[in-house]
């Protein structure tokens, strides 16, 4: 009788899960187990909700939806959207700095999701006209501050006072 060859990938899986189980003990097998379990399931999940999930519906089913703000109408208009005054701070130079922030800010930040989502450029319109209204609030609001001063003497004290604290807490 002629003896079967001894098939080492068996004791090797057999020596390597020995020492797992010593390395881990049993708790740690089982927390082991239970979270490759947990990482199967969802990884079958998110397959399953990219495999069935269509594109979001964006039409409105309830009318008793009330816009009341005409800044948040939810329904597309069917007229072009046109980018907003450009008259940021007052300086057209860094109008324009500001500008491609805004742009680069909707396309990395807006549009890398919305455009797999939806078709309508109102959303990203929005928010590129609120972008620019913010820009020029805080512009106006800057114009208003007595910079001088406040480099000069509130600044100079409100350092002090924090080195002074720091060296306190230390």
């Amino acid at each position: 009788m002629q003896e079967e060859p001894i098939n080492y990938s068996y004791l090797a899986g057999g020596a390597v899960g020995l020492l797992v189980i010593f390395n881990l003990g049993v708790i740690g097998v089982i927390r082991l187990l239970i979270l490759t379990l947990l990482f199967l399931l969802s990884a079958i999940v998110a397959f399953l909700l990219a495999l069935y999930s269509g594109r979001v519906d964006e039409s409105i089913k309830c009318t008793r939806i009330q816009v009341l703000r005409p800044s948040l109408n939810l329904r597309p208009s069917a007229e072009p959207i046109k980018k907003p005054n450009s008259q940021l701070t007052g300086s057209e130079s860094v109008d324009v700095l500001f500008g491609e922030i805004v742009d680069y800010i909707i396309r990395d930040f807006i549009l890398s999701w919305y455009n797999n989502i939806a078709t309508c450029q109102k959303f990203p319109s929005s928010v590129r006209s609120y972008l620019n209204r913010c820009i020029s609030i805080l512009a106006d609001r800057m114009g208003k501050v007595e910079w001088v001063e406040h480099l000069t003497t509130s600044l100079v004290d409100d350092v002090a006072s924090h080195l002074r604290l720091f060296k306190i807490a230390r």
